[in-house]
C-alpha cells in the first residue's frame, strides 16, 4: 500500500494478494516471528529490535493486513469485507501510481466464494484498471486439505483509457455471451471441472465489461458489477449446453435447474453462502426461494437437501418430485412411490421429471440413500407409472363433477 517507487516508473506490477478469508497468513507466521526476533534482533533490527513496530502481544502488527479475519477481536482494527475491499483498492491505487501509462498489473487469484471475487474486482476497477486478459491454471494442490479450490486464475489488467464509450446492458449481455461460450469450448477440452469453469469466466466477462466507460440498463441505471459475475455463471452452464437425457436444462423448472447444476458442481458437499446466493441468481431465484426446504444452512455454508419434501402438489418442482418418489420408495415400495407420483397431479409418464430421476441416479454416489432408491424407481418404472394412472383415475371419478354455468363455452 506505500510502493517506494517514483510515479510512472514501473514497466509491469506482478501480485498474488491475499486470498479474502481463506489463510489468516500473520497468524500463520507468528510461530516464525517468535524464533526469528530472539536470532536477528540484532542482525535486523528494523524487523526484529526494540523499536520494531508490534502489537501489544509482542506480535507482529496485523493492523493494515489485508484480509477478512474470521473472529473480530474487540479493541483491534476490524478486518471485514469492506475493509478488504478498501485495502485493496488503496494497493492497487499505489500499483497504477508507480506503472508507466503502457504498463502492465498481473494479478493472480482464486476462491470458491463469488463475493471474494466481486471484492477484488470492484477493487481493481475503483482504482481505475480494466481487465484486458485472463488464464485459469491449476496451481493448487487438493492433496494438502489446505486449498478449497483447485484453479487460480491468472488476470491481466491495464490503466482503463480515458475514451470509452458506453454501452446498452443488450449489447454488453450478448458480448460476454460469445466470449465466454468461445472460452468453455477451450476450457472443456482442457478438462477444467464446472465448478473452476465457473470461476474462469469472471475472467472474460470482465474482459468486455472493461471496455466501456459504463453499462446502462433499460431503466436507464448503470449495471452493477455483480450483475456481470452473475451471468458469466450462467453463459458457462448455457455454453456447456447441458442436458438430462437429452432435454436441455432451460426447459426444467428454476428450482430444478438450480437444484441440478447444484449437484453438477458441488454434489452433497457443504458450499460457502456467497456461492450458494450466486448460485441461487442464476436461475433468478432469491435465497428465501431455496433456504430450509431446498439448503440446509449451518454456520459453514449450505448443503442441498434430498429428504422428501413435505407436501406435492400440481405447482410443485420436477426435483422436489423425485426427492418424494425417492423418499417413498425407500419406505413403502412401488406402491408408496406411485402414490407420491399421483400427487403430482401430471402425466405419470412426464419426460422431465424422469430425466431428473434418471440424472440424479447417476449423479450422486452409489451408497447414497437416495440414490439407491431413486435407481430402484428407474428399474420399477412401468409398475410405479401403472399404479399412479389407476390412482389418478380413482382419484378423478371420486371428485364430483361442476355443473355447466351460463358462461360455459358450449362445443359444436
Amino acid at each position: 500500500m506505500t510502493l517506494p517507487y517514483r510515479d510512472d516508473s514501473v514497466d509491469a506490477v506482478i501480485t498474488d494478494p491475499p486470498y479474502y478469508d481463506m489463510i489468516e497468513y500473520a497468524d500463520v507466521s507468528d510461530l516464525f516471528f517468535v524464533w526469528l526476533k530472539r536470532i536477528l534482533f540484532d542482525i535486523e533490527p528494523d524487523l526484529f529490535g526494540p523499536k520494531a513496530v508490534r502489537s501489544r502481544d509482542g506480535l507482529q502488527n496485523k493492523d493494515e493486513e489485508i484480509i477478512v479475519r474470521r473472529v473480530h477481536e474487540p479493541g483491534r482494527v476490524r478486518h471485514d469485507k469492506d475493509f478488504y475491499e478498501a485495502s485493496l483498492a488503496k494497493a492497487f491505487g499505489e500499483c497504477r501510481r508507480v506503472l508507466r501509462p503502457d504498463g502492465h498489473l498481473v494479478v493472480v487469484f482464486g476462491h470458491s466464494d463469488p463475493d471474494a471475487w466481486k471484492r477484488l474486482l470492484a477493487a481493481l476497477h475503483d482504482a481505475g484498471f480494466v481487465v484486458t486478459s485472463s488464464w485459469p491454471s491449476r496451481t493448487e494442490s487438493a492433496i494438502t486439505k489446505v486449498a478449497s479450490i483447485k484453479v487460480t486464475v491468472t488476470i491481466g489488467c491495464r490503466v482503463a483509457p480515458p475514451d470509452r464509450e458506453p454501452a446498452t446492458a443488450a449489447q454488453l449481455d450478448k458480448e460476454v455471451a460469445d466470449a465466454i461460450k468461445d472460452r468453455v469450448r477451450r476450457w472443456t477440452r482442457e478438462g477444467l471441472t464446472l465448478g473452476d469453469q465457473m470461476m474462469a469466466a469472471y475472467g472474460p466477462a470482465m474482459e468486455v465489461y472493461g471496455r466501456y466507460f459504463k453499462v446502462i440498463q433499460p431503466d436507464g441505471q448503470t449495471a452493477p458489477l455483480e450483475r456481470y459475475l452473475t451471468l458469466a455463471r450462467r453463459c458457462v452452464r448455457e455454453a456447456t449446453a447441458l442436458r438430462l437425457e437429452q432435454i436441455p436444462i432451460e426447459t426444467f423448472d428454476a428450482i430444478t435447474r438450480f437444484a441440478v447444476f447444484w449437484i453438477r458442481v458441488h454434489g452433497r458437499t457443504i458450499v460457502p453462502k456467497g456461492e450458494a446466493r450466486f448460485l441461487a441468481q442464476v436461475d433468478n431465484l432469491r435465497m428465501e426461494d431455496v433456504r430450509g426446504d431446498l439448503l440446509a444452512e449451518s454456520s459453514k455454508g449450505f448443503r442441498l437437501v434430498l429428504d422428501p419434501p413435505d407436501r406435492i402438489s400440481a405447482d410443485s418442482a420436477e426435483f422436489d418430485v423425485a426427492r418424494a418418489i425417492a423418499g417413498a420408495y425407500d419406505t413403502g415400495g412401488a406402491e408408496a412411490a406411485a402414490a407420491a407420483l399421483a400427487r403430482w397431479e401430471r402425466p405419470a409418464d412426464d419426460e422431465h421429471l424422469w430425466a431428473v430421476i434418471g440424472d440424479l441416479a447417476a449423479q450422486l454416489p452409489p451408497s447414497d440413500r437416495t440414490a439407491k432408491a431413486l435407481t430402484a424407481v428407474q428399474r420399477n418404472a412401468s409398475t410405479i407409472k401403472n399404479i399412479a394412472r389407476g390412482i389418478a383415475g380413482t382419484l378423478a371419478e371420486a371428485s364430483p363433477k361442476r355443473r355447466p354455468t351460463l358462461f360455459d363455452i358450449e362445443e359444436t
